[in-house]
């Protein structure tokens, strides 16, 4: 019976310290777990009033607001920026002050996985206006950075676009900016859509198109420059042994190109020259003058005359 009990006591004690290392390890577990899921990311997002077509927003304080979010690191980390906004839609009475309207966590849109668990603010101030449509210019878009070489010429359509919103805001506006255009370190012309920027009083204004086309032509500044008296070579096969008589021996030479790359051309690097390979020997051709030039140089070039008289014998002994 002693032995029994004996046995009995260490088990309970062996049980004990179990119990307790399981308490030990539910506590941790239960922390660990609260803890991943339990993190908080703030963002400040736009405010978006929605209201019934014929009703325009005049004046709204905030236009952000800061919204935390909760959830687990990897949902946190899903959240896609700028697809999160809030957009409150509501039925908009034309009243001579500013009304209060509450935000609350199901106006904030594109969270999915995560709780929004505070609003800073939880309200907006917005006053109400008739709304209207009008036709404004769109100003020449602006251009930032250099091209590599020469200089940009831009041209865009549209050049006026449709705008709704405040009757109020509207009244005065006559000119709306796109984004700017980067032609930094371009070589080649090129086109792009760039945004219709809203009036910065007139954040929710809708502008028909959108975008407008910008054609960006990038011009190089281009000279000529003239060589005379450039002899010209019989080229003929290897071992080819023929006497050849050219008429006339010297032409003129022309290169058209970008001024900094004809600043790298001097006239010991112009070759020109006929092809004389495998020509009869007792025979006398008007051949087309070739001119060779640096290939990594993109000029255009251009000989006169364009032929010469050629007379081919046999090499005298």
């Amino acid at each position: 019976m002693g032995e029994f009990k004996t046995w009995l006591r260490n088990l309970v004690v062996r049980n004990w310290h179990m119990k307790v290392l399981s308490l030990v390890l539910a506590a941790l577990t239960y922390y660990a777990i609260r803890n991943a899921t339990s993190l908080e990311l703030p963002y400040d997002l736009p405010v978006r009033v929605e209201v019934e077509k014929g009703i325009a927003v005049l004046d709204q304080d905030p236009r952000a607001v800061e919204v935390t979010f909760r959830g687990s690191q990897e949902d946190l980390l899903r959240l896609e920026p700028a697809k999160l906004r809030v957009a409150i839609k509501m039925q908009a009475e034309l009243v001579t002050g500013p009304e209060t309207v509450a935000i609350s966590p199901d106006d904030v849109k594109g969270a999915s996985g995560v709780r929004v668990v505070k609003l800073k603010p939880d309200s907006v101030s917005v006053t109400f206006d008739r709304e209207t449509q009008k036709q404004l210019q769109v100003a020449k878009p602006q251009i930032i950075g250099k091209p590599l070489m020469g200089h940009v010429e831009l041209d865009y359509e549209p050049k006026t676009v449709s705008v709704r919103g405040s009757k109020l805001r509207l009244q005065d506006k006559q000119l709306l900016e796109t984004e700017p255009v980067d032609v930094d370190g371009r070589v080649e012309s090129f086109s792009k859509e760039l945004r219709v920027l809203p009036p910065k009083d007139m954040g929710d204004a809708k502008i028909e198109p959108p975008v407008v086309l910008a054609k960006l032509n990038i011009v190089t500044e281009s000279e000529t420059r003239e060589w005379t008296n450039v002899i010209v070579r019989a080229i003929m096969k290897p071992g080819e042994i023929r006497d050849v008589f050219i008429e006339p021996q010297t032409v003129t030479v022309t290169v058209q190109g970008r001024s900094e790359l004809l600043a790298e051309l001097s006239v010991d690097m112009v070759d020109a020259f006929v092809d004389c390979a495998g020509l009869d020997p007792s025979g006398t051709y008007e051949l087309p003058v070739c001119i060779y030039l640096p290939k990594r140089l993109d000029v255009i070039s251009s000989v006169s005359p364009g032929t010469v008289k050629v007379v081919v014998r046999e090499a005298s002994k």
